[in-house]
């Protein structure tokens, strides 16, 4: 059973590999992520806790320093991670960062469409997952601005051409990583319909032959035997299956019944591009989950899956259609920047700084994230593994009003349920798993709480 960082040591591990060479830097960086950890919502200035650090983190941000060397460390220590776990998914996806508000910002581009004035920047993010205990990293990020508006009817080509490019790069950074890893992790590329595109699958084929892919098709394309999605539709059901379809505004939650079919493509290069004879057949397995019988009321459920690994039956077309699933974890990781971190609020004038602060912030999320997967994973590791005894402790006695029995420390679980109450969560019995929102709530009053309690219980304040 993998085990969670010691929560003294998990920054010094996230950095000891990192490529910044001077020591005085380095001492930088870790001293500004364990203020932002403290404090996930508070602004660098609330979070640093004196004017003359607040300023030195801003100093920090502004010398001249390569943004990806701030994550270089935390991407060895997901690597590994990685190395642990016999299959991982690298999932990779782009959000837009908005800082139209903020007009004294220098640097940023034009973001959504050509009707708005929203300026800001994309980010497109690689997380590894892992699919039994949730995320384990971020393994790659580049984030880039748009100078032009797009067309009305789709982007023009030099931004097409510059920004699909982040597709490609992201899959030379997991057959990095899988050349790291070896053979004993298999990873596995996960990505929505965007990337369902002919250069991303020859591109895995030559130089990403250790990566796998998993894709959401997009286009219905024109096969030798006829249109793909009618191919996949007329295959015999593999089997079903049911899955919980939650709640949303004006419908109620409701049990989906989905028929699995499955069928090897052959994909071409597509015919308008130049010497598109001479570009390879690509070999594909599509994956089909339909809901044939939905209420009248609601939108059928449809997913249409290209991937590179086979499936020869039911169970390994389920496994895919649940790999995919997990990529919802990334746009859980996407809200936790924006909403817990805060960092479309982050005070830094230039984009080249934006970009500093925000490879501090991924590790932030992505911690917050980890907290969450590991409680559900390990509820009944020691609570010790994430917090440091004078946390538990003040965690325990301010909600329960006393000691813990025996003084032993409560299980991961019950601590990160703590945790969750201190940021609101009711924990009643129809509430679920806490959520990160009430987390990271709680993880900000619970730095408040515990240096509260190491103020009143040291022997040179009381007594």
């Amino acid at each position: 059973m993998p085990q969670p960082e010691d929560n003294k040591s998990w920054i010094e591990n996230e950095f000891a590999q990192t490529k910044l060479k001077d020591p005085r830097q380095i001492r930088r960086v870790k001293t500004i992520a364990e203020d932002l950890m403290r404090q996930p919502q508070a602004s660098i200035n609330a979070a640093s806790g004196s004017w003359a650090a607040a300023k030195a983190a801003y100093r920090f941000f502004a010398s001249p320093i390569e943004a990806d060397d701030l994550l270089s460390g935390h991407r060895q220590s997901t690597i590994q991670r990685m190395r642990e776990r016999p299959v991982v998914l690298a999932v990779q996806d782009t959000t837009t960062l908005n800082f139209t508000t903020q007009r004294a910002k220098q640097g940023l581009g034009s973001i959504g469409t050509n009707k708005s004035d929203n300026k800001g920047f994309y980010c497109h993010t690689t997380l590894a997952i892992d699919p039994k205990a949730g995320a384990l990293g971020v393994l790659d990020m580049q984030s880039y601005l748009r100078k032009e508006q797009p067309l009305k009817r789709g982007r023009t080509a030099e931004a097409t051409q510059r920004e699909s490019v982040r597709w490609l790069k992201s899959l030379a950074c997991c057959q990095q990583a899988a050349q790291s890893c070896g053979p004993a992790t298999q990873i596995i590329s996960v990505a929505d319909r965007e990337a369902d595109f002919y250069e991303f699958f020859a591109y895995a084929k030559k130089e990403a032959p250790q990566v796998e892919l998993l894709v959401r098709a997009q286009y219905d394309r024109e096969l030798e035997e006829g249109r793909l999605f009618a191919q996949i539709r007329e295959q015999p059901r593999l089997g079903t299956t049911e899955i919980e379809v939650p709640r949303s505004p004006g419908q109620a939650s409701r049990t989906a019944c989905l028929q699995i079919r499955a069928k090897v493509i052959r994909l071409k290069a597509p015919a308008h591009w130049r010497n598109a004879e001479q570009w390879p057949e690509l070999e594909l397995w599509a994956i089909e989950a339909w809901e044939a019988d939905a209420p009248e009321t609601e939108l059928a459920i449809c997913w249409r899956l290209l991937t590179t690994l086979p499936v020869e039956g039911f169970a390994e077309a389920l496994e895919k259609i649940t790999y995919y699933c997990l990529r919802w974890t990334i746009e859980v990781w996407h809200k936790i920047l924006k909403s817990g971190c805060k960092f479309e609020a982050r005070q830094l004038e230039s984009f080249p700084r934006l970009e500093r602060v925000l490879r501090l912030d991924a590790i932030i999320a992505w911690r917050v994230l980890y907290l969450i997967g590991q409680g559900r994973a390990h509820p009944q590791l020691d609570c010790t593994a994430v917090l440091e005894t004078y946390e538990w402790k003040a965690l325990y006695g301010f909600l329960k009003k006393a000691p813990p029995p025996n003084g032993q420390p409560p299980s991961l679980g019950e601590a990160l349920l703590l945790v969750a109450r201190l940021g609101g969560f009711l924990a009643r019995k129809s509430d679920g798993h806490p959520g990160p929102q009430v987390l990271w709530r709680g993880l900000s009053k619970l730095d408040n709480i515990a240096q509260a309690w190491l103020v009143f219980s040291s022997p040179e304040t009381c007594g």
